[in-house]
């Protein structure tokens, strides 16, 4: 209650029903604003990306005056585009778009525990991961490739398991 609300009660001119009656009256009447509570800062390369609404896909950063929004990765990747070429670029252009293939054009064979698969069905267009590496060619240069690996790391063992003289 008010300073006000206590004299009208003291002058006998309210009771104090009349006033919780208004306050309650007047606190239905105003709209309730949901307010965030709290806002999220990050601080990437000197601009501030700031995130009110709580959802993960909605920063926001001022670049040159623009204001742009979307994913918190895609904005730095438009902030890195920026800083490299001082051009600016929406976040949206950095989106991966999935390529999906279909399992009918895939082909998988298996050489050795590796397994070789081509994607595009072209006679090139094969590829395997051979100790950490891509290799990507024919599936009979993939094939002599793991077989050269293999002898290799073959050699390499039998090295390590000869006695010193």
């Amino acid at each position: 209650m008010s300073i006000i609300d206590n004299i009208l009660i003291f002058l006998g001119l309210r009771s104090k029903k009349q006033i919780n009656k208004k306050h309650e009256w007047d606190e239905e009447q105003q709209p309730k604003e949901q307010l965030p509570r709290y806002t999220k800062r990050t601080f990437y390369k000197g601009y501030y990306l700031e995130n009110s609404s709580g959802d993960i896909d909605n920063w926001s950063v001022r670049i040159n005056g623009k204001v742009m929004t979307g994913k918190l990765d895609l904005l730095q990747k438009s902030i890195n585009w920026f800083c490299d070429t001082k051009k600016l670029l929406p976040p949206e252009s950095f989106e991966v778009k999935e390529i999906e293939v279909s399992s009918s054009d895939r082909l998988d064979i298996e050489h050795h525990g590796y397994r070789i698969i081509n994607d595009s069905s072209q006679s090139n267009g094969w590829y395997t991961v051979i100790n950490g590496k891509l290799v990507k060619g024919t599936e009979t240069l993939i094939k002599e490739k793991i077989d050269e690996y293999l002898a290799y790391k073959l050699s390499q063992e039998q090295k390590q398991n000869e006695p010193m003289a």
